[in-house]
């Protein structure tokens, strides 16, 4: 933090500028009929019918979770387990306390060896870089302003997850047309077939049967080690996420090792499932990656022609093949699906011009939910940027203002 503050700011102890208060047990005002928020560091847990506070407050955690900070406004009752802070002091916004809050270490401040917990005493000892009343409400209203940005961003990205969702079922079990419509058996003939009823011009086959027979389905290396400078790149289950393959920390393994597993080596669109510990995860492989490897934990799938693996991809996350894996998923400690039943997976087939079709629709959807999360990412990161800056003193809001204006 920067010890050398503007000229009109100053250093005070969160003492001096707000009042922390035991919250209590809400076990006799709970109500399934109550208005009242219950709330703790986690933010509202139930409903009651009494409150023991009214107006604006920031929430902070008494014992157990202690690293979250909430904001509440209106009547609430603060469970036992947190403490909240009431008589703002000379003139001190709550939002501003409230973010500031949020940049300090508290479970650093945790006096417990077993469950955390922080003192009264200890909190009041943080010291807060203060500016005045006015600038405090400019750095809370531009935080404020990023924030609503934020929550519109993510709920702009749960519409369209659940868009995709949808749209991914329709086109797996109904198809899409030579012009561009979605089967239905008003319209359209369908058959029976061992996973329900699919368009007529589908067949439904084993996995296995959908694979190059030079490169059968298998799993990759067991132990491969902790790692070499200039090794081939060897891809985890922890590496496969949201359908991608993130490459910030992969493994990088002996040649020597990878030579003994030439079977599991990757190529560009090789599609790839995880099969142990968290299965069903899938990624298509990018050209960067061609030639790597993978773990026992992960199996690698190379599809013939005429099986896009641009449409498997999706297919594979739909509900149809994510319910066959989790019932072939067994084991305790460690979850895991044969790679037998791997092979087993009943898969259906459209013809390969509809195929590209779902698969374009679908990438459609999915670009835009990436461009989405994306813009949330970059303004997550604007918010950690000014936060550091307006909060410290570092960066004044007063040209920011003027900036807006202009």
């Amino acid at each position: 933090m920067n010890s050398t503050l503007p000229e009109s700011w100053q250093w005070k102890s969160l003492y001096e500028l707000a009042t922390i208060n035991y919250g209590k047990s809400a076990n006799n005002i709970l109500s399934d009929d109550g208005e009242i928020p219950v709330v703790g560091t986690g933010g509202v847990e139930r409903y009651g019918s009494d409150y023991l506070h009214d107006g604006a407050s920031i929430i902070l955690g008494r014992k157990g979770t202690i690293d979250k900070v909430s904001f509440i406004n209106g009547r609430f009752w603060p469970i036992d387990t947190a403490y909240f802070l009431s008589a703002f002091k000379d003139g001190a916004s709550v939002r501003w306390l409230y973010y500031f809050l949020q940049t300090v270490d508290l479970r650093s401040l945790s006096e417990a060896t077993g469950v955390p917990s922080l003192s009264r005493e200890l909190l009041y000892k943080i010291m807060v870089p203060t500016p005045c009343p006015q600038e405090q409400e400019k750095i809370a209203e531009i935080l404020i302003a990023l924030d609503r940005a934020i929550e519109q961003t993510e709920a702009l990205i749960a519409k369209q997850q659940r868009i995709k969702t949808g749209l991914m079922q329709d086109l797996i079990t109904k198809g899409i047309d030579e012009q561009g419509n979605i089967r239905s058996e008003a319209t359209h003939a369908f058959k029976g077939s061992s996973i329900g009823r699919v368009p007529q011009e589908w067949k439904v086959k084993l996995l296995d049967d959908c694979v190059r027979s030079d490169a059968p389905i298998c799993y990759g290396i067991l132990m491969p080690g902790s790692g070499v400078d200039d090794g081939v790149p060897v891809i985890k289950v922890k590496d496969i996420f949201d359908g991608a393959i993130c490459l910030d920390d992969i493994l990088l393994t002996d040649p020597r090792i990878d030579a003994a597993y030439k079977r599991s080596r990757l190529r560009t669109n090789d599609l790839l499932i995880t099969i142990r510990g968290t299965t069903g995860r899938v990624a298509l492989l990018p050209p960067v990656l061609d030639g790597a490897n993978i773990t026992q934990d992960t199996a690698r799938i190379r599809l013939m022609d005429g099986h896009l693996p641009g449409y498997f991809f999706y297919l594979f996350q739909s509900e149809g093949v994510q319910a066959q894996v989790d019932l072939q998923t067994l084991g305790q400690a460690v979850k895991g699906i044969n790679i037998a039943e791997v092979r087993k997976l009943r898969i259906p087939v459209p013809p390969e011009d509809e195929q590209e079709r779902i698969y374009q629709l679908l990438e459609q959807i999915h670009s835009a939910w990436q461009a989405s999360a994306q813009y949330r990412d970059k303004l997550l990161l604007q918010k950690a940027g000014l936060m550091r800056d307006l909060l410290t003193g570092e960066r004044l809001v007063t040209p920011l203002t003027k900036a807006a204006i202009r």
